[in-house]
Formats: C-alpha cells, sequence, structure tokens
C-alpha cells in the first residue's frame, strides 16, 4: 500500500515539474523548509482525502515545492 502512495506521490512530482516547467511565477512564498516536508510526507498518509489536499497545497507553492519534492524522491526508500 504504502508503495503505491509513493508511487501517486512521484506522479505529482512530475505534475508538478510539468506545470511549473511553463510557468512565469516563481516567487518563494512564506511556507518554511518544515512545512514543506511535511506537505511531501502526507502524499504518503494512507487516507485520500490527506494525499489530495497535500497534492494541492504542493501545486499552489509552485517551484518552490520542487526541491523537497526532489529531496522525496532521492531519499525515500518507496520512491
Amino acid at each position: 500500500m504504502k508503495r503505491n502512495v509513493w508511487i501517486t506521490g512521484s506522479l505529482v512530482f512530475g505534475f508538478v515539474l510539468a506545470a511549473f516547467a511553463f510557468s512565469p511565477d516563481g516567487e518563494p512564498s512564506a511556507t518554511g523548509e518544515k512545512e514543506l516536508k511535511a506537505l511531501v510526507e502526507r502524499l504518503g498518509d494512507g487516507d485520500y482525502a490527506i494525499r489530495k489536499k497535500a497534492e494541492e497545497d504542493l501545486l499552489a507553492l509552485g517551484r518552490k515545492a520542487v526541491p523537497a519534492l526532489e529531496q522525496a524522491k532521492r531519499e525515500h526508500p518507496d520512491a
């Protein structure tokens, strides 16, 4: 189950990268590193609603979310 969740997270990562490759705004937001890591971790939650909310929040953050997603992809054993 966790592996499927991280596969979904990897797909979200791809969508984020694709969406922001064409996005002109890459301005930093007030979201800190801890909050970003928490959002990325929620992509692996067992509850669909929590995963979906994390996905939406990460997409809303734009390019600021990309480093945290890349780090999770490199470091998480289920990625």
